[in-house]
């Protein structure tokens, strides 16, 4: 019976370990100097996707097989890896009959586990502390009225106007993350990260959040490393006893020379080196610290519109005209946005040309180009633009609002 148990509980060791490996390197993730080998990876997949979300869930969607996150792509994908996991993982187990992969194979897997929640917990966190994961509410977010926000915008805006908290909850994730990084503060690292995920995952629930899946599955990832310690955890936290269960039985191989040692160490320090440059590069190379106080594009900003013609006609600012603008906006990602008077939005990607004084917007990708031409005075806080928009010649004059003064951010 005992050897039945561990034949069982090896090979779900081995499927654990291959639907780990198989989930990430198929995950398209964008780094900043890792490569993104989930890109590359991902096509191997996108029939099998697509034949299963045409015939099994009748979703004739042609578009993109991308796995996005928490599409419905990415969740056949993972079905798929499971399946996938779950045969290797039945064949390396019984390939392995000397169990010469298997003898070490919690103690790497808790190793690679360890790093890479440790370079995640790194790269979200500097992300909160430089703030650019929770960045300042943009101008048109906050002309926006409240009901009118989605909860995620809502949820983002609302972090991102709050400098400390923001800091604080990346200093916080970064904690875990250099505790992971060392064997005998592991275990108290994989706790701190699991009570961060279970945060964030409770977020992305509740505010709709699209990383529910992501952040599922480094909970879970978490959990695998403290499931070992559970009886001590046990005994020590409810038990109260004062002496527990010793650590448990993990095979380690452990360096036998001087010369395993210095490879050993070399080794950790390049890796932890690597994790720390990728976790920081972005920053360094922008010389961008603190996101708040990054400069913003020429004409950044919101503007309330004094003066509004449409081919020609002045057209007063009545709350039944939906053609009149009330406000327009100027996007840090080139965006021009509009907000007429029933306070509906709409946005076009933008292009400048200083050099001539015109904007080109276009509403998409496939729409044609519409040029601008503006005039901007800095003296009143002026600005003209005319041009034709959607077949309507438009002639707005529109001032310049000091939203940086607004209670949200900064009043």
């Amino acid at each position: 019976m005992k050897q039945v148990n561990d034949s069982r509980g090896g090979i779900i060791q081995h499927i654990i370990t291959w639907f780990i490996v198989l989930f990430l390197l198929f995950l398209p993730f964008d780094y900043h100097f890792l490569p993104n080998i989930g890109h590359y990876t991902y096509p191997l997949l996108s029939d099998g996707v697509q034949f299963l979300k045409t015939h099994l869930l009748g979703i004739e969607d042609h578009r993109s097989v991308l796995p996005f996150s928490d599409s419905i792509n990415l969740y056949i994908q993972t079905f798929l890896l499971v399946l996938l996991s779950v045969i290797l993982g039945i064949l390396s187990f019984f390939l392995d009959q000397k169990r010469q992969f298997g003898k070490y194979l919690w103690h790497w897997r808790s190793i690679g586990i360890s790093y890479y929640l440790s370079l995640q917990l790194f790269k979200y966190g500097f992300n909160k502390v430089f703030k650019h994961q929770f960045y300042l509410p943009e101008p048109n977010i906050l002309y926006t009225p409240l009901g009118q926000l989605s909860k995620d915008i809502l949820y983002w805006s609302t972090i991102g106007s709050s400098y400390f908290y923001t800091v604080t909850a990346g200093l916080l994730e970064l904690l875990p993350a250099i505790l992971l990084l060392f064997r005998r503060t592991r275990l108290l690292g994989a706790l701190l990260a699991a009570g961060i995920f279970v945060h964030i995952l409770m977020i992305n629930i509740g505010f709709g959040i699209s990383v529910k899946l992501y952040s599922s599955f480094l909970l879970f990832l978490c959990i695998l490393l403290i499931f070992p310690h559970l009886q001590r955890l046990y005994q020590f936290f409810v038990l109260h006893q004062s002496k527990i269960a010793s650590s448990p039985s993990i095979n380690r191989p452990f360096p036998t020379s001087k010369k395993q040692w210095w490879c050993y160490t070399i080794s950790k320090a390049l890796i932890i080196g690597l994790i720390l440059f990728e976790s920081l590069f972005l920053y360094f190379k922008t010389g961008n610290f603190n996101d708040d106080k990054a400069p913003r594009p020429f004409l950044h900003g919101a503007y309330a519109v004094q003066s509004f013609q449409q081919n020609g006609l002045i057209i007063p600012p009545l709350l039944t005209n939906q053609q009149r603008f009330k406000n327009v906006f100027f996007h840090r990602k080139d965006y021009f946005i509009t907000q007429n008077m029933q306070d509906e939005f709409q946005d076009y990607q933008v292009r400048y040309d200083f050099h001539r004084e015109e904007l080109s917007l276009k509403k998409d990708q496939f729409s044609s180009v519409m040029v601008w031409t503006f005039d901007y005075s800095e003296e009143d806080s002026l600005l003209v633009l005319k041009g034709v928009l959607e077949r309507d010649t438009l002639e707005v004059v529109a001032k310049r609002l000091e939203w940086e003064r607004m209670s949200l951010v900064g009043g």
